[in-house]
Order: C-alpha cells, then sequence, then structure tokens
C-alpha cells in the first residue's frame, strides 16, 4: 500500500512538473516572438531611415568641391551616422538573440524564476561546478 501511495506522489509530481515545463516553454516562447517582432519593427523603420539618410548624406558630402568649409564637419556626421547604424543593428542582433549571448549560462538560469513570472513559488537552485567554461550543472 505505502508502494503504491509513493507511486501515486512520484506521477502526481512529474505530472505537475510537466505542466510547469509546459508553462515556461509557453512563455519562453511568446517572448521570443515579441523580441523578434520589436527587432523587425526597429529594423524596418529605424534603422532603415538612418540608412537612407545616410546614403543621402554621403551623395550631399561627395558632390560638395573638397574646399568646402562644411565638408569637414558633414563627414564626421556621416561617420557619427554610420556608428549609430552599426549600433542599431547589434541592438537587433541582441533583440533577435536570446540573453544567452549577453550572460553567461549561470545567470541565464539564475534570472529563470523571475523572467517566467509564475505566480507560485517554483524552488530551484543553480549548482555550478568547475569552471564555467567546461562545466555547469
Amino acid at each position: 500500500m505505502a508502494l503504491l501511495g509513493a507511486f501515486v506522489i512520484v506521477a502526481l509530481y512529474r505530472l505537475r512538473l510537466r505542466q510547469l515545463a509546459g508553462q515556461m516553454n509557453l512563455r519562453f516562447e511568446e517572448r521570443l516572438a515579441e523580441r523578434t517582432r520589436i527587432a523587425q519593427d526597429l529594423h524596418d523603420t529605424l534603422l532603415q531611415g538612418c540608412l537612407s539618410a545616410s546614403m543621402q548624406l554621403h551623395v550631399a558630402v561627395d558632390r560638395m568641391p573638397a574646399e568646402s568649409p562644411i565638408k569637414e564637419p558633414l563627414t564626421h556626421v556621416q561617420q557619427l551616422v554610420r556608428r549609430v547604424i552599426d549600433e542599431g543593428r547589434n541592438a537587433v542582433r541582441g533583440l533577435r538573440l536570446s540573453d544567452g549571448t549577453a550572460h553567461d549560462l549561470e545567470q541565464a538560469f539564475s534570472r529563470i524564476q523571475n523572467e517566467v513570472g509564475m505566480q507560485e513559488q517554483v524552488d530551484f537552485r543553480v549548482i555550478v561546478e568547475g569552471n564555467h567554461d567546461r562545466c555547469i550543472r
């Protein structure tokens, strides 16, 4: 009887873990879809607009005479716009990728409980053994 009771408890526990894992997967997928949508919107609007302005500025600077006093400041603005575009592209890449590239695996696992925002309190712990680059359990 005790063995049957233990089996039922283990089965219920496993069922509950599957439910929680399903909820977590759903939330992760929702978050990824939202990040992808934001990245696409940023790319389609902001970055494309900056790129268009940069190209028009480049054409204008190329058409200016070399001795023009305003050519140097506009060349500086060109470089600034190029940096902004590069930073924007990096930000879009960061949104498209998960946070795994920005933080190590230990930190990513440690943030799960806060990021998922579950109403129920689930206790877990992250145990790191050895070198961070080689072994995380």
